[in-house]
């Protein structure tokens, strides 16, 4: 939704989340500020996400809010840093002021592929605030997500690619344009040789996955959901020459 703008029609609509990525550029952000990165969470009621058994997880975060309409959601805040510099390889996490950030492939690209959009919404306090973002570009999230995909496997991840190739502004041939000039980058064609992969065939995870995800009410309509997830994808892995 950030990256592409408001999209009117409802069944192209992006289902959202509630979980937030967040990735931090460790060689810009000083050691010590006025204002560190765990002050701002813990002023916002922000505290760390445990697993199952109470352990926390690091480098995730969550608060729980009520809305104007009395529903409670937990948003989730996930950090994440380039996976080189800094700590050794063998560690998963930098550690940037007094938290840890999550090392992620291709999270490098964000801070050079990105756009700058403006947001006006309502906050958890029910004020309505208006703020200028960074979001990864098309190029950029798509290598993310194909690096996620092959490492978990998850339904969102493949319903998210998908997404973004079928709602682009200007159409396949926009995604194509996008990707074509960072095709020779090697992280970025990895990244297309994992999405390529999991959508090779109907009965693949990727065009499973999207149908799952998406949870058709019937078998046909799931038939079509994952014929259409897998000629999408295949489609502009063609033209890139994937």
């Amino acid at each position: 939704y950030f990256l592409y703008g408001e999209i009117n029609e409802k069944s192209k609509k992006h289902v959202g989340s509630l979980d937030v990525d967040l990735a931090l550029n460790f060689i810009l952000i000083p050691e010590q500020d006025y204002q560190t990165i765990a002050d701002i969470l813990e002023e916002r009621g922000y505290v760390n996400r445990k697993n199952r058994r109470g352990n926390i997880i690091n480098a995730s975060y969550e608060r729980t809010f009520t809305d104007e309409n009395n529903r409670e959601h937990t948003v989730q805040v996930d950090f994440l840093a380039s996976e080189y510099g800094g700590s050794s390889k063998n560690k998963r996490h930098q550690r940037i002021q007094e938290i840890l950030a999550r090392k992620g492939r291709g999270v490098d690209l964000v801070f050079e592929n990105c756009v700058e959009r403006e947001i006006e919404a309502r906050m958890p306090n029910r004020a309505i605030n208006k703020v200028k973002i960074k979001v990864a570009d098309l190029c950029a999230i798509m290598v993310m997500k194909g690096f996620a995909l092959q490492e978990r496997g998850s339904e969102k991840d493949a319903y998210d690619i998908y997404w973004l190739i079928k709602n682009h502004p200007q159409s396949e041939t926009g995604v194509i344009q996008e990707l074509q000039n960072m095709k020779s980058n090697k992280l970025v064609s990895e990244a297309l040789f994992y999405v390529r992969d999991t959508f090779e065939k109907v009965e693949s995870i990727g065009p499973v996955a999207v149908a799952n995800f998406l949870e058709p009410v019937s078998e046909e309509e799931r038939e079509i959901l994952t014929r259409d997830a897998f000629e999408t994808v295949n489609r502009v892995m063609k033209m890139l020459e994937i």
